[in-house]
C-alpha cells in the first residue's frame, strides 16, 4: 500500500508539472495575488481575511477562471485536483505544491458520480429508465485497481443516489455499468496490435504517438498517446483474462 500512495502522489506531480507548464499560467496567477493581496511570504494573513469575508464566490470564481483558461482538456477529468494544487499555488507559491504533495492524494483519479435524473436533458436516450440510478464517469487511463479505489471512495455518494435496491452495501450493481467507449477501445487496441511495419513506423517513433495520429486524422477521435497505451494494454490484458479477440 505504501509503493501504491508513492506512485498515486507520483502521478498527480506528473500531471501538475504538465498543467504549470503553460506559459500563461504565472502571468494570470500574478494577476489574482494582485487583486487579493496576496503575499505568499505571509499566507496566513490572507487566510484569516477569508474568515471574514461575507458569502460569496469571488475567491472561487477566480481560481476557477485561470483554470479554465489554462487546462488542456486532457485534463478536465482531474479538475478537482488541480484547482486544490492551483488555490494552493497561488496562495502559498511553488514551496506550499510540494508540501501538500506530502500529504498524500485523496483524489480518485478523474472519477465522477452523477444523479441519473441530473443527466436526464443530456442522455435523452434514456427516458426515463435511469432516472433513479447513478452514472459513473471513468477516464481512459484508469486502471481496474485504481477505478476500484475510487467507487470504494465514493460508495456513500452512489448510494445515496440509488434508490429502492435492498442489495446497497456491495459491488454487484457496479456489473450493471455500461462502457459507451467500448467500440472505441476496441479500435485503439486493433490499431496498436498493428505491426510497427504495417503502421509505417521508422525507427525511434512510438506506436502510441502514431496510433494517436491515425485515430484523429481518419476516425475524428481525439485521444492522448499516454491514454492510447494505457487503453491498449488493458485490453490486451481483459483478451488474456476472458480468452476473447477482438476483430
Amino acid at each position: 500500500m505504501k509503493n501504491r500512495k508513492k506512485n498515486i502522489s507520483q502521478k498527480y506531480q506528473e500531471l501538475w508539472e504538465r498543467y504549470s507548464s503553460n506559459s500563461n499560467l504565472d502571468l494570470l496567477v500574478s494577476m489574482v495575488r494582485k487583486r487579493f493581496s496576496i503575499d505568499t511570504t505571509r499566507p496566513d494573513d490572507f487566510i484569516r481575511r477569508t474568515l471574514t469575508w461575507k458569502k460569496g464566490r469571488s475567491w472561487e470564481d477566480a481560481v476557477y477562471e485561470v483554470l479554465f483558461t489554462t487546462m488542456p482538456q486532457y485534463m478536465e477529468p482531474e479538475g478537482d485536483f488541480l484547482f486544490t494544487a492551483l488555490e494552493t499555488y497561488i496562495i502559498y507559491g511553488k514551496d506550499g505544491v510540494g508540501e501538500y504533495f506530502k500529504l498524500g492524494m485523496g483524489y480518485t483519479f478523474g472519477v465522477s458520480v452523477f444523479k441519473g435524473s441530473s443527466l436526464k436533458n443530456h442522455l435523452v436516450k434514456f427516458g426515463d429508465r435511469y432516472e433513479d440510478g447513478a452514472f459513473v464517469y471513468v477516464p481512459p487511463y484508469i486502471s481496474k485497481l485504481s477505478f476500484m479505489e475510487a467507487v470504494d471512495k465514493k460508495w456513500e455518494e452512489i448510494q445515496g443516489h440509488l434508490k429502492g435496491s435492498t442489495e446497497k452495501n456491495n459491488y454487484s450493481k457496479l456489473k450493471r455499468l455500461r462502457s459507451h467507449n467500448w467500440k472505441k477501445n476496441r479500435l485503439v487496441f486493433s490499431l496498436y496490435s498493428q505491426s510497427r511495419r504495417v503502421l509505417g513506423l521508422k525507427k525511434g517513433e512510438l506506436k502510441e504517438i502514431k496510433v494517436s495520429s491515425i485515430l484523429r486524422e481518419k476516425h475524428g477521435v481525439y485521444l492522448e498517446p499516454e491514454n492510447v497505451k494505457v487503453i491498449a494494454h488493458r485490453m490486451r490484458n481483459f483478451s488474456k483474462e476472458k480468452k476473447v479477440t477482438f476483430s
